[in-house]
């Protein structure tokens, strides 16, 4: 696959957390398990593909955030409402 898509519902907590730069990931049980998750999802692509990078789009709800996950880690993007915002659309129409 070319990139990820992860689609929860929005009860379930963010595994980052936007409103405090000092402490980006969540440490409740939801967002640390979908934070493993996706981490796990990562690994294996990279396991079984020759990549040096790899696109992901997490849709919680009515928010979507990007995550650009290369072998030294991952860039997060802030979370945004894909309905609101057209960041959502320029990407899959520039990918």
């Amino acid at each position: 696959s070319d990139f990820l898509l992860e689609v929860k519902p929005y009860k379930i907590n963010s595994p980052f957390n936007d409103s405090d730069p000092a402490v980006f990931v969540d440490v409740q049980q939801d967002g640390v398990k979908l934070r493993g998750q996706l981490i796990s999802y990562a690994v294996a692509q990279f396991a079984h593909q020759f990549r040096t990078h790899l696109f992901m789009v997490l849709v919680r709800g009515k928010t979507a955030r990007f995550i650009r996950w290369d072998h030294a880690g991952a860039i997060v993007s802030n979370e945004f409402e894909y309905a609101e915002k057209s960041y959502l659309a320029d990407f899959y129409s520039r990918y």
